[in-house]
């Protein structure tokens, strides 16, 4: 089986301005199949979101050893971790990270521009906009959206390469009920037609028990929930 995922007794510890440290994540060992769905729960503090970024590549380790597609990224600067995430890997967040300056189509074109791979990277946003259901908000700023409506654009930028890996934190966080709900739905749909690998954090346990694997972080471990 190939994984997009691999920790090996991960740790995570913060240094306090005391001079002592703090151990927020700890004897990590994880596999995640690639194209699978993975949600990670916890309690407010447990450290999800700083898990997350570990997985991402986006922060480092104190401890252990974690492969993001076969590439143990341990050793590697931030540049070339950012460089293996490069056209492989999306994210999504609670707080959209729309750029404001920019309308709904410039946004999803932001990484085919970075990756420079796509001759047309216009046409292959406009695509994903459809895919969307907001084709007619092409030129709206995300001012002019609203929370849904921002977060689906939010969905087709991180989807609009096909990663092979969507991180997500909170999706649905800022999110009314039945927003939520859809949301959720084109989530996974586009997870499944693009075979990614769904990584979501969330403290939604009915939104977790969608995904087909789900984890709990306890006390700085992660325990299967299933």
């Amino acid at each position: 089986m190939k994984y997009a995922i691999e920790t090996t007794q991960l740790s995570k510890k913060i240094q306090l301005k005391n001079g002592q440290s703090l151990s927020i994540l700890h004897d990590i060992t994880l596999q995640i199949p690639l194209g699978s769905s993975v949600a990670i729960t916890g309690a407010s503090g447990s450290g999800k979101t700083t898990l997350l970024g570990l997985l991402a590549g986006l922060d480092t380790v104190s401890g252990g050893d974690i492969k993001l597609l076969d590439t143990s990224m341990v050793d590697l600067t931030e540049d070339q971790r950012a460089a293996l995430r490069l056209g492989q890997v999306g994210f999504v967040f609670q707080s959209f990270h729309l750029m404001n300056n920019l309308s709904a189509l410039e946004n999803i074109m932001l990484p085919l521009e970075l990756e420079k791979s796509n001759k047309n990277p216009q046409k292959t946003a406009l695509k994903a906009l459809e895919q969307v259901g907001l084709s007619e908000r092409a030129t709206h700023l995300p001012t002019q959206l609203s929370g849904g409506e921002q977060q689906r654009i939010a969905l087709a930028r991180a989807f609009v390469n096909k990663p092979k890996i969507l991180f997500a934190d909170e999706p649905t966080g800022n999110l009314d009920q039945a927003t939520s709900t859809d949301i959720e739905q084109l989530l996974f749909k586009l997870q499944k037609e693009n075979d990614s690998t769904l990584i979501l954090v969330t403290h939604d346990e009915a939104l977790a028990e969608q995904c087909e694997y789900h984890y709990k972080l306890v006390d700085g471990k992660l325990v299967n929930n299933v």
